[in-house]
């Protein structure tokens, strides 16, 4: 896990098949049909500190972090409830609430 040594990525746009993020100055699409899985990621180091992230896992290996503090954080969750079939609401109502080192998984392809 990579919060604390990279800043999170930032999403410059949605589509109806994914989204893009700036990596060294380039947009990277990221596929919905291509991830493998979606937790999310907390601390104890909030409310001064962003403490929740987004880790979405890539089929490429790629981790993408979003804090759940950024403006497309609200809209990343629409879409990945929309995209992936099974997606955990109630994971997500669980990370909202934790206030502790925890990871919640709200979304993992069938294998």
């Amino acid at each position: 896990m990579r919060i604390g040594y990279l800043p999170p990525d930032s999403i410059s746009r949605f589509t109806k098949d994914g989204f893009y993020v700036v990596d060294g100055g380039e947009e990277v699409e990221i596929k919905y049909s291509d991830i493998e899985r979606v937790t999310i990621e907390t601390t104890d180091q909030g409310p001064w500190i962003p403490d929740c992230f987004w880790v979405i896992k890539h089929a490429s290996g790629r981790e993408i972090v979003v804090e759940n503090g950024a403006p497309d954080a609200v809209a990343l969750l629409g879409a990945l409830q929309d995209a992936l079939p099974g997606f955990d609401n109630g994971a997500v109502i669980k990370a909202m609430s934790s206030v502790d080192y925890a990871s919640f998984l709200a979304w993992e392809r069938a294998k």
